[in-house]
């Protein structure tokens, strides 16, 4: 079944940009339609359990993977490294119609290896120098250092769980080391990217909401739900689940690329009801 926008997502500060989202699920934790195969990866995780996401004491504990960039990398700073680019865009690349001008970054679907396609011009969007560069946002390339992220939720009274940092800095003094400072002229390790391939089971009233800078994208058995891309302040994005057509019970995947491109600050906010059942490995 194809859903309309107005259908699937509500309550988005700014946008969210998705279609052709297909009902149900698989129940062998594959997933759904247009998503690659994941396969739950076996390597070791706190409290002795893999990489299952809850965690004996009650956290959840999710693992991604982290991509350092240099800062004269095309697509980070791009303000600086090209003048014909704009920082601080706000929602410029999010806008409703974007698809239609070739202004959004991304397209609305993942590719067959699990990772955002690139939707833009060849000339690039406004804060993008175009899919050659992109393809290296999610992929190990001479251009990138990357590293295991894992982020532990904390479970919340309103029965939710929660990651907040607004110094999200998680790789300071690692791997390309601090090259930049904040406002407050503090060293820090900016320009990377992330990537979060989850799995969940779908019960009725899961929500998920996000607040940070810069670019957000989530997606949902491949397809996209959550449209924050682009250079730009704190911005916020709520995704009720219940307005997808899933059915109760049916297992789904989450996949979410979060990006830092642009200083001076970096904010990481997560609070979600669904209990993701691990992270994943893409084949």
């Amino acid at each position: 079944m194809t859903m309309s926008l107005s259908q699937r997502v509500i309550s988005l500060s700014f946008l969210v940009a998705a279609s052709g989202f297909a009902c149900g699920g698989t129940s062998d934790k594959t997933s759904g339609s247009g998503n690659p195969q994941y396969n739950v990866g076996s390597s070791g995780g706190a409290n002795g359990n893999g990489d299952v996401a809850l965690q004996t004491d009650g956290t959840l504990l999710i693992k991604g993977t982290i991509r350092d960039f240099h800062k004269t990398f095309p697509d980070m700073e791009p303000c600086t490294n090209n003048s014909a680019k704009t920082c601080d865009s706000e929602h410029e690349e999010q806008h409703p119609g974007c698809e239609q001008t070739r202004e959004c970054i991304v397209a609305k679907t993942l590719l067959a290896d699990g990772t955002p396609e690139y939707a833009g011009p060849a000339g690039g969007t406004l804060t993008t120098n175009g899919p050659s560069y992109f393809k290296d946002w999610f992929h190990d390339t001479t251009n990138n250092m990357s590293a295991q992220l894992p982020l532990r939720l904390t479970p919340t009274d309103s029965h939710t769980y929660l990651y907040q940092n607004m110094a999200f800095f998680p790789i300071d003094g690692q791997l390309f080391g601090n090259e930049s400072t904040d406002g407050n002229g503090v060293s820090h390790n900016f320009n990377f990217t992330t990537e979060f391939h989850l799995m969940f089971t779908y019960a009725p009233g899961q929500t998920f909401r996000f607040h940070g800078d810069d670019d957000l994208w989530v997606f949902i058995d491949g397809s996209l739900a959550i449209d924050l891309g682009g250079i730009h302040g704190g911005q916020d994005a709520t995704l009720d689940l219940d307005t997808l057509g899933l059915s109760a019970g049916t297992d789904h995947s989450f996949d979410i690329f979060y990006c830092e491109r642009h200083v001076i600050a970096s904010e990481l906010e997560i609070e979600t009801s669904i209990q993701f059942s691990g992270s994943v490995v893409v084949n």
